[in-house]
């Protein structure tokens, strides 16, 4: 069972979802687990992940607070530093 839990996870984490994994094994000829029982996993692990995200974003504005911040980012989430160029701040 744990292969089993530990290969949804990944797939969740991944945002990939169970079809095409599924097949994948399937011509692999691996038994894994059917979409609802991974469907119904999923939302358990993501109700978890949620709470988890929420309180590590809430420590993190805690932290941040009053502070000045400038935030540089690659709006194109390619390559990093290959778009420096469309670099966007914004001062909190």
């Amino acid at each position: 069972m744990l292969p089993t839990i530990l290969l949804q996870i990944a797939v969740l984490m991944a945002g990939l979802t169970w079809g095409p994994v599924q097949l994948m094994f399937k011509f692999m000829n691996v038994a894994v687990g059917g979409a609802q029982s991974f469907y119904t996993a999923q939302s358990v692990y993501m109700l978890a992940i949620g709470a988890f995200y929420q309180q590590r974003m809430e420590q993190e504005r805690k932290k941040w607070l009053g502070k000045d911040l400038t935030i540089i980012l690659d709006t194109r989430f390619d390559t990093p530093g290959k778009t420096i160029h469309n670099k966007h701040t914004y001062p909190y």
